[in-house]
């Protein structure tokens, strides 16, 4: 484990790197499809996902009544204006995704205004991550692509956040 850790994190610095050692021979290193199984064993989507609850569980240690004082952090962290195809899930991902509710306002006062109604590429990732607060857990929980964000539109991903953490598990927000 430690050094498949090592691996992803030389490729994280510089892929072109990575492979400029695993060619080179003096370290025999798995490939760059091995390492992806490592980083993608769980399928990322836009929003919320039962997969991500079930994981955070798992890693929280909510057993002891300590480590259920949890913090949620947000951050808007800007990406690079692209689309992306999904080859497993068959979808281009990189439009804007706020939420259902937001994703129709937003259409609706852009229809009101006279601009086109088409899907708009996100320039920014909301990206909402559970800390504890008398343990080590950060955790990314989830993330919503986005163009401006208004405070509006963190109410209904707040909401949501808050209320799938505390249901069933006594998590202290």
């Amino acid at each position: 484990p430690l050094f498949i850790k090592w691996c992803l994190y030389l490729r994280h610095l510089s892929g072109k790197a990575y492979e400029l050692v695993r060619d080179s021979g003096c370290v025999q290193l798995p490939s760059q499809r091995t390492l992806r199984d490592y980083t993608h064993h769980i399928s990322t989507s836009i929003g919320f996902s039962v997969q991500v609850d079930e994981m955070f569980l798992d890693v929280a240690k909510l057993e002891q009544d300590i480590n259920r004082y949890v913090f949620l952090i947000m951050d808007e962290v800007h990406i690079k204006q692209d689309l992306v195809f999904d080859k497993h899930f068959k979808t281009l991902l990189g439009f804007v995704n706020v939420g259902d509710f937001n994703t129709h306002l937003s259409q609706y006062e852009a229809s009101l205004l006279g601009e086109s109604g088409q899907p708009v590429l996100a320039k920014s990732m909301l990206v909402l991550m559970v800390r504890g607060l008398f343990q080590n857990l950060n955790f990314p929980y989830a993330q919503f692509a986005c163009t401006d964000l208004t405070g509006e539109m963190l109410v209904d991903p707040i909401g949501e956040t808050i209320a799938r953490l505390s249901k069933g598990k006594d998590l202290r927000l």
